[in-house]
């Protein structure tokens, strides 16, 4: 860690200023900052809203401007070299969740809670109407937006609009990257037009996954889990020395520090893991979703008073057409499990590696060169893990998941390829 800033009130967004010398962050009580990124000093803030700050985005004009989106139903603007409000974007039905610039920075767009996507002139706010082709026209610095026409594919079916919370078009937009409620980092071909487009699916992140964002260069993917408290770091070309899973293709259709021993005992009995919120499983590992189980028609009447049915026509198979998207592989994990569980961290092969969880992976790290590989067969958040002792077994791994019915999984540390597969159907959680 470089250096760090303790707010007065937890943070909920943030965001670099083009020239990466100041640092905007959001807070949840309305107020925003804006401090110097080498020394962390207060520049200046604002409290102009009384509900959470759910976006904020310097333009890309040399930071001229600053958009600051809240719950409140407002996008405010801010001049940044005077420190002045300068405009506010009305009309939004509900909370604000996405905003994007133009490369011009004379164009915001927005999306709401109410599933809209708008659109205003910087920096007075005024409303814009703007069709489908203008809208692909316009050169976009950015699109995190989850709505609109380019991205009406990656919605699944039954979804609710808050069910995708984070998107991410790669610079060349030939990629679109989603992070869902239910722990999955999905990777479209841009734009995602029509109805469930064709996808690939990664898996890692034990809950919600709250944001996504690609590096300047394209070559990785970052996400950010809920919580599961992890930072995953995804390559978009699978490195040499990397020996992560790769993910699955699918389409859519188909207080005060506690010390010692004896607290930490008495803290882990006290924890209600049933009210967490991954106190569920986020992905059921047995049946068929609703949406995936296959439907029947029903046979109507034909039309014809002839007696002959008129014969159906088939639909063509345009799955041939589809272009395959390219594959991610997991290339880096920041997190570890240590607020609810000890004994979780081991040295195996002969000192040369470590082994450990955070959401929903077994993490073995090389201590010398720093490269992790992984173990993703866990469907919820790994509590407990532990190394076989016996000689004849070394390097055999055993983790244990909350869940209904929690699972204990023995997998090898060197190949990550599982040996046996246990399920408790008795209680919720394996502590130990």
């Amino acid at each position: 860690m470089l250096n760090c800033k303790i707010m007065k009130k937890p943070g909920r967004c943030c965001c670099f200023s083009p020239d990466g010398k100041a640092i905007a962050v959001g807070l949840n009580d309305g107020s925003f900052h804006v401090i110097d990124a080498n020394t962390l000093e207060d520049i200046v803030a604002f409290h102009h809203r009384k509900e959470e700050i759910s976006d904020i985005r310097f333009s890309p004009d040399a930071g001229k401007y600053l958009a600051v989106a809240s719950h409140d139903n407002f996008v405010d603007i801010y001049n940044v070299l005077t420190s002045k409000r300068v405009g506010v974007c009305k009309g939004a039905s509900s909370y604000i969740t996405h905003i994007d610039w133009d490369k011009q920075g004379k164009l915001l767009m927005v999306n709401s809670g109410a599933k809209e996507q708008l659109f205003f002139e910087a920096p007075r706010g005024h409303r814009q109407a703007l069709r489908n082709a203008k809208i692909e026209g316009v050169n976009w610095d950015s699109w995190t937006c989850v709505l609109g026409h380019t991205m009406s594919g990656v919605w699944p079916p039954k979804c609710d609009v808050t069910d995708v919370n984070a998107a991410a078009v790669t610079n060349d937009r030939q990629l679109v990257v989603t992070a869902d409620d239910f722990g999955m980092v999905k990777l479209f071909n841009y734009p995602a037009l029509g109805k469930f487009a064709k996808y690939k699916k990664y898996m890692g992140h034990s809950a919600h996954v709250t944001n996504t964002r690609w590096t300047f260069d394209d070559s990785l993917l970052l996400t950010v889990g809920g919580a599961d408290t992890a930072v995953m770091v995804w390559s978009r070309a699978r490195p040499e020395n990397c020996t992560a899973k790769q993910g699955e293709s699918d389409d859519s259709d188909s207080d005060s520090e506690e010390e010692g021993y004896d607290s930490d005992v008495q803290r882990e009995k006290d924890i209600d893991y049933s009210a967490k919120t991954y106190g569920n499983p986020i992905r059921d590992t047995e049946g068929i979703k609703p949406h995936l189980q296959p439907t029947q028609l029903e046979e109507k009447a034909a039309i014809s008073r002839t007696g002959e049915a008129a014969t159906k026509v088939s639909r063509a198979d345009n799955s041939k057409k589809r272009k395959e998207v390219t594959e991610l592989s997991l290339y880096h994990i920041h997190g570890y499990r240590g607020f609810d569980g000890r004994n979780n961290l081991h040295f195996i092969n002969d000192g040369v590696d470590i082994v450990y969880h955070a959401a929903g992976a077994g993490i073995v790290q090389n201590i010398n060169s720093g490269n992790q590989s992984f173990y993703l067969e866990h469907s919820d958040d790994i509590l407990c893990l532990t190394i076989n002792q016996y000689p004849k077994y070394k390097n055999i791994v055993a983790s244990g998941q909350i869940g209904v019915q929690p699972t204990i999984r023995l997998w090898d540390a060197i190949s990550r390829t599982q040996s046996l597969f246990f399920r408790d159907h008795t209680t919720r959680q394996l502590a130990a």
